[in-house]
């Protein structure tokens, strides 16, 4: 998951990848044509939106190890 979040946040840019999400899946679907739908990734270019002015991060690991107050110090310090 970490891979393809990097890839479309700084890698992707304009292009956008059709993907079909729901093509194995029979159940949850009320037509047939609600299963073969094509989706368009990423939605949006992120770094436009963000127009340069944002800040992102991406950490792997349990949520509590990585965002209690001084690991969050420690990474905005490494900066």
């Amino acid at each position: 998951m970490l891979l393809a979040s990097n890839f479309i946040l700084n890698r992707s840019g304009d292009r956008k990848f059709v993907i079909h999400p729901f093509v194995s899946q029979y159940n949850n679907n009320i037509g047939r044509s609600d299963q073969y739908r094509s989706v368009l990734v990423p939605d949006v270019n992120i770094n436009k939106e963000l127009k340069g002015n944002g800040k992102m991060s991406m950490t792997a690991g349990e949520f509590l190890e990585c965002y209690t107050e001084a690991a969050s110090q420690s990474i905005s310090n490494n900066l």
